[in-house]
């Protein structure tokens, strides 16, 4: 704050080209340079004009909008720039009974999925594992043709008993393959045409293979997959009016966001701007956070108005403005796809 001259306004009007009185607003004000001051009888000194001060608060509330819109155009940007991992199509057993067959393994493992082929000699994708005996170690790797095959065997086998007089039971997880990506590029460039002619016959008759496979085990499977998704879903209902503007619907969605990161790791947040009862919906990484989020918020008052929060029933259908291609992402039904 400059150095302001001390002693009252009347005085210092007749002596300082800077002080002047205001009619229509009756108070002392002066001039230094471009700053404007005002005289407070109370504190008995000069004191920054109370519209400037709104003009700043004005201004600095805009740049943090303006920020909060960058930073999270910058989000959207890393995540649609970020790598895609290609999809994990086999799965590794352990605990293997020592004279356990690759017919066994293919006939239990083969229930749930198109098992892969070599596209060249036609062998299934199974491998036994064996020590430097050639004896076999109980570890086996067997490579499905599609990556819902991987999820659906770990289900339904893992931490089952192998063979019913046996007690103990086999572990069946995801098989990294990561390392073998660049591999696999490297040797594709070696083969003939010939060659090249016999993957492609194979690769119909496996994907025909593939998809009329279908059975019972797998549409239940399906049905519990999306129930489990469902879980990450927490509905928030009364967060706003139809009343409100876009302004304070894009505060009201950043601050639901900031919120419930607080509770756990958030995904996405939709607000239902066309919902009389003021729908968001909040996807959580962990279904775990879900349920804390609905006991957290449940009940909770939100800029004067009580929240009700539960789980997505998967059925409920809320409606939105229309959404730019880019944000079509967010939809439930897309979020439940991936």
């Amino acid at each position: 704050m400059p150095s302001l001259p001390e002693g009252k306004p009347e005085v210092l009007a007749k002596v300082d080209e800077r002080v002047s009185f205001k009619k229509d607003e009756e108070k002392w004000i002066i001039e230094d340079g471009d700053e404007e001051f005002e005289y407070d009888d109370n504190l008995q000194r000069w004191v920054p004009e109370k519209r400037k001060i709104e003009n700043d608060e004005r201004e600095l509330k805009e740049e943090l909008k303006k920020e909060k819109k960058r930073k999270i155009e910058e989000l959207k940007e890393q995540e649609r720039n970020k790598p895609k991992s290609p999809p994990q199509t086999g799965v590794y057993i352990t605990n293997l009974p020592s004279d356990t067959t690759l017919e066994e393994i293919e006939d239990a493992f083969g229930k749930l999925g198109t098992i892969g082929e070599n596209l060249i000699t036609g062998e299934k994708k199974i491998k036994l594992y064996r020590n430097e005996e050639n004896q076999f170690k109980g570890d086996a790797l067997v490579v499905y043709l599609k990556p819902e095959s991987v999820d659906l065997a770990i289900e339904m086998l893992d931490g089952i008993q192998w063979r019913p007089l046996n007690k103990e039971t086999i572990h069946v997880e995801k098989a990294d393959f990561s390392h073998k990506a660049s591999d696999s590029k490297a040797h594709n460039k070696d083969l003939t045409e010939e060659q090249k002619q016999v993957i492609k016959k194979r690769l119909q008759r496996l994907k025909s293979r593939s998809d009329d496979w279908k059975d019972d085990i797998q549409v239940e499977y399906e049905r519990r997959q999306a129930e489990e998704r469902f879980k990450h879903f927490v509905v928030l209902k009364n967060v706003f009016d139809l009343k409100t503007s876009e302004d304070d619907l894009f505060e009201i969605k950043q601050d639901i966001r900031e919120g419930c990161e607080e509770i756990g790791s958030v995904t996405n947040v939709v607000l239902y701007d066309l919902e009389p009862e003021g729908i968001v919906s909040v996807r959580f990484s962990s279904k775990d956070d879900a349920a804390r989020c609905v006991q957290e918020m449940n009940g909770r008052y939100f800029d004067g108005k009580k929240l009700e929060a539960f789980i997505y029933d998967g059925k409920s259908k809320y409606r939105r403005k229309e959404v730019s291609k880019e944000d079509q992402s967010d939809r439930f039904g897309t979020w439940l796809e991936g």
